[in-house]
Parts: structure tokens; sequence; C-alpha cells
């Protein structure tokens, strides 16, 4: 049972998914809020849902293209440190990442500050890997913690796992938003929400999860000697097949001669 909690990841995935959509939730509504309390105040009531629409388009395209600009520029750092150290590097260090950057919402919130303060959260999560490091990361740790005849099964099910707990954490993140009293505080309790989340979870990669230690370089070559040797010496004995088969052949003949001769 310890075993396999050590090489389950199936709930890191479930709380960064709920986490993920609980953050995106609360900066969605949170620039719609902002946006649409300047409009009211500066445009007429005929264009104001248009330039409010435009304003937040204009937010995400920069947002998004900040987090995937700066990922493929630290992409390859990231896997190329999990493969000399640790497979588990590229999901620590993305969990860490958006602990550390997404929780510059709460501030951005409760103190007004400037919207455009979370192009630095995106900045930061791109220089973290994003997801693409951190699910390359867990389709890695998820092939080398399972067996060759249950690989495909793992895969599928950390998959559906994810989409699940996307699916579970939209509907909490919506239904939190909508039914809570309070609404000056609506988008701070999604991210401290989402915050206690992804402390919940990188608990869980780091001090439950485990990586099996991986074969090394002299032990590989050494299995591979052997591997050859087996292989000469069962060659060998399939050459010794035909001879002794012949001397048994010859043994027969022999044998039988004397017998053939008498009874003739």
């Amino acid at each position: 049972m310890c075993e396999f909690l050590h090489s389950f990841i199936e709930p890191v995935v479930a709380l960064d998914q709920i986490a993920s959509s609980f953050y995106d939730t609360a900066l969605l509504m949170m620039v719609q809020e902002r946006y649409c309390a300047v409009n009211s105040s500066t445009s007429a009531n005929g264009s104001k849902e248009d330039e409010e629409l435009d304003r937040v388009s204009h937010f995400y395209i920069i947002y998004n293209t900040l987090v995937r600009l700066i990922t493929v520029m630290s992409i390859y750092y990231f896997a190329k440190l999990g493969d000399l150290r640790s497979r588990k590097i590229t999901i620590v260090v993305l969990l860490l990442g958006c602990l550390i950057s997404r929780s510059l919402l709460l501030p951005v919130n409760l103190w007004n500050l400037p919207l455009e303060m979370m192009f630095a959260t995106a900045t930061f999560n791109g220089l973290n890997g994003g997801f693409t490091a951190y699910w390359a990361g867990v389709m890695v740790l998820v092939s080398i913690t399972s067996s060759e005849n249950k690989r495909s099964i793992r895969l599928i099910t950390t998959e559906c796992t994810c989409g699940l707990a996307g699916f579970i954490g939209s509907i909490l993140s919506g239904y939190i938003y909508l039914h809570f009293k309070s609404s000056y505080y609506k988008s701070s309790i999604l991210v401290a929400c989402s915050l206690a989340l992804y402390i919940f979870s990188l608990y869980y990669c780091i001090l439950v999860l485990k990586v099996p230690p991986e074969i090394k370089a002299s032990e590989l070559h050494s299995d591979k000697q052997v591997d050859k040797e087996n292989a000469r010496f069962a060659a060998g004995q399939f050459r010794l097949l035909p001879s002794l088969y012949l001397s048994i052949e010859k043994l027969e003949t022999r044998v039988l001669q004397p017998t053939i001769a008498k009874s003739g």
C-alpha cells in the first residue's frame, strides 16, 4: 500500500487542476469587475460592453503571450535538469512557482493595485516552465513508476483525472463566486483556496511521492554483457545439437547391426 502511494501522482494532478480553475475564475472575474467599473464612469451605455470586452481580450492576449513565449525559453533547461537530477524537479518547480506567483493576485485585489502587475505573474509562471514542462514531467513520472503491462492504463487514468478535476474545479469556483455573500472578497476567497490546494499538492509531491532509482550506465552495461554471454551459450548449445543427433544415430547403428546380422 505504501509503495502504491509513493508512485500515485493522481492527487497532485487533481489538486493542481482544481487550484488552477479557482485561480483562473478569480482572475477573470477580477479583470471584468475592474474594467466594468472603469467603463461605467467613462463610457456611454451603448459602447460600454464593447469596450469592456476589448479591454478584457487585450489583457488576456498579453497575459497568455507572456506565459507561452517565456515558457519556450525555459522549458529545455528544466527538461535537461529533470534528466540529470530528478524527475520531480519539473513538477515541484512549477507548483512552487504557481504558489509564489499567483499569490500576487491577493494584494492586487485587496488593495486595488494596477492589473498590469499580473503580467509579472505570467512572466514568473513562464520562467518555471509552464504547464508544458509540468505535464511532460507528470507523463515521464507515470511511465517510470508503472509496469509495462499497466502503463497505458496509468497514462489514461492520469489524463482522465486531469480532465475530471478541471471540470470539478470549474463548477466549484463558479458556485463559490455566485453564492458567496460578500462580493468584494469573492476573488480573494478563490485565490486563497487555490493557494491552499497548491500547498497540499506541493507537500504531497515532496514528502510522499517517490521516484524509483534509475539504472546506472555501468549496471546497464553489465546486464547487456550478461545477455550477450547467455546468447552465446545458447547459440553454442544449438550448434551442439546436430552433432549430438549424429552420435546417437551412430550408436544406434552399432548396437543394432549385430542383432540384425544374427536374425539374418
